[in-house]
């Protein structure tokens, strides 16, 4: 309990002891920058201030223990001062000399590896950071305990970064992506305080949608484990990069943040077992995280893509090759009004490419997007690349974003605009984008990826509702002694969660209703109809076969729903 209390001092402290010459000086800056509200104590033998604020000779004539403490040193007097930190009762610190542990493979007097030991040993309850790390930057509270520039600002809620890696977290701070970062922590060597504690806290910051981590090695593996189980019952995703997949790689991070990486295809079976989703690129985290931010896990993988071009249209139908997302054909109501308003010479299919014949026209492209989302995807994406507003005009490209913003107004579909390259969706035009409920995806390869991974997790939460109800079935069985019935369409449900292909389906209460979905479900003649919640439905006449038109389809549903109401 201690251990965490003492965590949480050091990533959202109300003071701070800042230690060392050049990088303690950073971090000064950078605090003040951010506008930090906290009391700054600046520790040093001989400087009288540091920028507005008193500098103390000693950690003992500090006035109180602080929260947090920078330590800028070199590693002999790292080990000194944390020993100091512990001893007043401080909350934690973060180490940012190396020559630690991952000095060991070529260090014959394995003197980093015993001051490794020594920090460890010396430094009790406190939280201590690294060593061989940055620090940390909380854009939620704006805290930034950092030795250097940085790229973020602060944020109502967004995503959490752990990185192994602190050069790699300052490169992710500088992304242009839209992508809203709450945490950026780097751990280093991780003697006392790992990725895992770091997951534990931010878990129970509810301004935290997500978690992306760059990492070399798990750790404690049996930590790790427990605390992703929880991150996914809480519905907070984890996005890992994880390296040494070469052997180049794994030779390069043990030098780097004594880390052992293991075999790449355990590591994946590990994060897979764990409902983790696994990346292989810097780019493919960000436009995942982000994915997971706005939309979490997709409820299904059927997707459309609208784009005027059929170059377009080709390339996401081969990137999506492979891929868990399919592109089913629009309902036949669909097929007829989209024939009307583009006009004989287009190829009305999904991916739409809907040409250039209503370019400029911002009434009829709305019409023709809007006309696309009536049909039951579980989300739409429109391509579209704006010109580069430095040395082109963009204005001509306007209708095109006013169409698709119009659309978003007037649907509850989850709607994503993606530019073929990151370059070609500037940030204000991304932020204009997100402020109207439209997620903007940078580059069409890692936007195909971040689908992909949002397909994923929405299945491992079906999943886990599946054995959840699995569990409640037999436990029913057991305690009850009776069945638990299912109706049929939930039986299917269940059925093509585990991959078996069952016949197309759609659930309603009233004939009216059921009339509309059948037309906008894609639903194709001839078709059964089917009471749901009545055992032997077929003995009393609630089972329709062969029904080939609508007319039979209106007849057969006011037989069912009368003999439905008698029975009732």
């Amino acid at each position: 309990m201690t251990k965490m209390k003492n965590l949480s001092r050091l990533l959202k402290p109300r003071s701070v002891a800042l230690m060392g010459g050049i990088w303690a000086k950073n971090v000064y800056t950078q605090l003040i920058k951010s506008n930090f509200t906290g009391e700054i104590w600046p520790v040093h033998p001989s400087l009288d201030r540091l920028g507005n604020h008193k500098c103390f000779r000693h950690i003992s004539s500090l006035p109180k223990s602080p929260d947090a403490t920078f330590i800028g040193v070199n590693r002999f007097k790292t080990v000194e001062i944390v020993k100091e930190l512990n001893q007043i009762q401080a909350g934690g610190a973060i180490c940012f000399a190396s020559g630690f542990l991952e000095t060991s493979q070529f260090d014959q007097n394995s003197e980093g590896k015993k001051l490794q030991n020594e920090l460890t040993n010396n430094s009790g309850d406190l939280a201590v950071m690294g060593p061989n790390c940055y620090g940390f930057i909380n854009y939620l509270d704006s805290i930034t305990m950092w030795p250097d520039q940085h790229g973020g600002k602060k944020v109502e809620t967004g995503v959490a970064i752990i990185a192994q890696s602190s050069n790699i977290a300052i490169n992710l701070t500088m992304q242009q992506r839209s992508l809203p970062i709450a945490f950026v922590v780097t751990v280093g060597n991780q003697a006392k305080i790992g990725i895992s504690e770091l997951i534990g806290f931010l878990l129970e910051d509810a301004r935290v949608t997500a978690i992306g981590l760059y990492i070399e090695g798990f750790g404690n593996v049996s930590a790790f484990e427990t605390i992703a189980r929880k991150a996914f019952n809480c519905k907070k995703p984890i996005v890992t990069l994880k390296a040494g997949r070469s052997a180049e790689s794994a030779r390069s991070t043990m030098s780097h943040t004594a880390s052992i990486t293991g075999s790449s295809e355990t590591g994946s079976a590990f994060l897979s077992r764990l409902n983790c989703i696994e990346v292989h690129s810097l780019s493919n985290l960000l436009e995942t995280l982000k994915m997971f931010h706005y939309f979490g896990g997709l409820e299904g993988s059927n997707i459309a893509s609208v784009s005027c071009s059929g170059g377009e249209a080709s390339l996401i139908a081969d990137q999506s090759f492979q891929t868990d997302i399919t592109y089913t054909p629009f309902n036949e109501s669909t097929e007829k009004n989209l024939k009307t308003l583009l006009g004989s010479k287009v190829n009305i299919c999904n991916p739409l490419d809907y040409h250039t014949f209503i370019w400029g026209d911002t009434a009829l492209m709305t019409k023709t997007f809007s006309e696309v989302a009536k049909n039951p995807f579980d989300l739409v994406i429109f391509l579209l690349d704006v010109p580069r507003a430095d040395l082109c005009d963009d204005s001509s490209f306007q209708c095109a974003v006013e169409a698709i913003i119009a659309v978003s107004k007037t649907t509850s579909k989850k709607i994503a605009v993606v530019s073929s390259i990151p370059e070609s969706m500037p940030e204000p035009l991304a932020k204009r984008f997100i402020d109207s409920g439209v997620l903007p995806l940078c580059g069409l390869d890692d936007a195909i990826i971040a689908v992909n991974n949002s397909i994923s997790l929405g299945r491992f939460y079906r999943k886990e509702i599946i054995k959840t109800l699995e569990k409640s079935y037999f436990k029913t069985k057991r305690t009850a002694k009776r069945s638990l019935l299912i109706d049929e369409k939930t039986s299917k449900e269940l059925l093509a969660r585990y991959n078996l292909k069952v016949p197309k389906s759609i659930k309603a209460n009233s004939k009216d209703i059921a009339s509309e979905l059948v037309k906008t479900n894609s639903l194709r003649y001839p078709l059964a109809v089917k009471a749901l919640n009545v055992a032997h439905k077929t003995e009393m006449g609630l089972v329709k076969t062969n029904i080939a038109n609508e007319l039979e389809l209106s007849n057969a549903l006011s037989d069912i729903f009368l003999r439905s109401d008698s029975i009732m």
